[in-house]
């Protein structure tokens, strides 16, 4: 008896080893389907890309902007500008060290 269920389980896997693998395709339809999607992301990355850039030059004409005011008032380069609030200050002192 267990000579044959030890065969019937080579003779299994056996049979198993030789099944080609599963072939998951999709339809044409779907496959289309998939590639519109595919090229919308890409397009999607594209802009994503161009608006940081955009972004990246318009923070920079910002920030030339408050230097021209710095400089047009004569305040010392360490006058922070503040971007969220478009306000300038003096940076935080320094914590004095004891002796």
């Amino acid at each position: 008896m267990k000579i044959a269920l030890s065969l019937t389980l080579l003779f299994s896997a056996t049979l198993l080893a030789q099944t080609p693998p599963a072939k998951y395709e999709p339809t044409e339809v779907e496959l289309l389907r998939l590639q519109v999607a595919q090229k919308d992301a890409q397009i999607a990355q594209i802009q994503l890309q161009q608006a940081q850039q955009m972004f990246q030059q318009a923070l920079g004409r910002l920030h030339l902007e408050a230097d021209k005011i710095k400089a047009g008032h004569k305040w010392p380069d360490e006058v922070q500008f503040k971007l969220e609030t478009l306000t300038f200050a003096a940076p935080p002192k320094a914590p004095e060290k004891k002796p």
